[in-house]
């Protein structure tokens, strides 16, 4: 009795197993969106997100061996449609949450409540195409820099310039067409705007400090293209910054920039000073 007890077993052992091992892998599912436009971040290969920071908007990281990284207190917020994270690995730290995500793992102190839609499978690297960064020209290193003393505002045409410094509480406006540009530094409770499109290629950086705005006469993220080498140069770094508090509604597009920083800006659907809209894409965030 005890050897047929053990061969029926066997028997089931063997059956159950081969039906696991040769039961087909969960499929992987696709992005909910492969146009680069319905990102709030893009990076390729990793963002750092927190503490304790209110975040819009879908974010990738689509590198075969991205990091998304959420630290303690970050909340996505809900919104129409859901929001969705996306990476190879997702690290999540208590009390944080995602509202959805397309992972491959996650990991961290939130893993097991850090979700608090869906989660599924999804193959990386994830493949989003966004436009490409053209060289610009040597002019921006013998063009004069342009500098919008504070309190003042200033106008002007495409063209080619070296240094574009608005000074606090100045307000700087493009006429549409296309710019070319060695930086692009906005000083405390400055403005950037424009009449019309604009797109400005900038050789080395885009940054912008405390209270900010930046943003199309229209307020349309696709009429304000900044398109961003990241070449470093006259002792700076080429990393770009979105200031503190800012309102920021662009595409900026810097897939060189290893380290993108986008500070403190309450995000939030109430409509506080300090929004990030658009899309910001980077090597990473």
């Amino acid at each position: 009795m005890r050897n047929c007890t053990s061969m029926v077993r066997s028997a089931l052992f063997f059956l159950i197993g081969g039906a696991l091992a040769f039961a087909p892998a969960a499929e992987a599912a696709p992005l909910p969106s492969t146009d680069w436009r319905d990102y709030r971040y893009i990076a390729e290969d990793s963002i750092f997100v927190g503490p304790n920071r209110n975040i819009g908007g879908n974010i990738l990281v689509q590198g075969a061996n991205g990091l998304l990284d959420i630290d303690s207190g970050t909340f996505q917020l809900s919104q129409f449609p859901p929001p969705f994270v996306a990476a190879r690995t997702l690290r999540i730290q208590r009390p944080a949450t995602v509202a959805n995500a397309y992972v491959g793992s996650v990991i961290g102190t939130g893993a097991a409540g850090g979700i608090r839609g869906t989660r599924q499978s999804a193959d990386f690297p994830a493949g989003v195409v966004y436009p490409p960064v053209p060289a610009t020209d040597n002019c921006v290193l013998t063009a004069a820099d342009l500098v919008v003393n504070p309190d003042t505002f200033r106008s002007v045409t495409p063209g080619c310039y070296g240094n574009i410094d608005v000074r606090g509480g100045a307000t700087l406006r493009f006429a549409a067409g296309d710019y070319q540009v060695r930086n692009l530094r906005l000083r405390s409770d400055a403005s950037l705007t424009t009449i019309g499109a604009v797109t400005i290629r900038i050789r080395q950086a885009f940054r912008s400090q405390l209270r900010t705005d930046i943003r199309a006469n229209t307020n349309d993220a696709d009429d304000l293209v900044l398109l961003v080498e990241s070449i470093p140069g006259q002792g700076q770094t080429a990393s770009s910054v979105i200031g503190r508090l800012s309102y920021f509604n662009a595409r900026l597009i810097a897939p060189n920039d290893p380290s993108l920083a986008v500070e403190r800006t309450n995000n939030s659907p109430d409509g506080e000073i300090g929004e990030i809209h658009g899309t910001i894409v980077a090597g990473g965030i």
